[in-house]
């Protein structure tokens, strides 16, 4: 299976890099963004997905998708925070 847009396949425990703009694909690469997804339940967090490479609202619900195309819908949330240094996404309960 290859990576990204055809690119080469990822072994177990490497993560997905893209290419930096300008330069060839042999000469730089650098790893993507990835972030975990966590939905807020009271004092606690629950872990909703790993490694999400994109998080969007979609009327009352947040999809997350990860690098593979899987997609997971939490219905009646909405983004809390979000850490890029962290690599942390919060959701909690959309509120009325």
């Amino acid at each position: 299976m290859g990576g990204p847009k055809g690119g080469k396949a990822v072994a177990p425990g490497e993560r997905w890099t893209r290419p930096v703009l300008g330069r060839r694909l042999s000469e730089t690469r650098i790893p993507m963004c990835e972030s975990s997804v966590y939905l807020i339940q009271g004092p606690e967090k629950a872990l909703v997905m790993e490694e999400a490479v994109r998080v969007h609202a979609q009327g009352p619900a947040v999809v997350c998708i990860n690098a593979l195309g899987e997609r997971k819908i939490i219905d009646h949330a909405e983004i809390a925070e979000a850490s890029v240094v962290r690599h942390e996404i919060l959701l909690r309960p959309r509120r009325g």
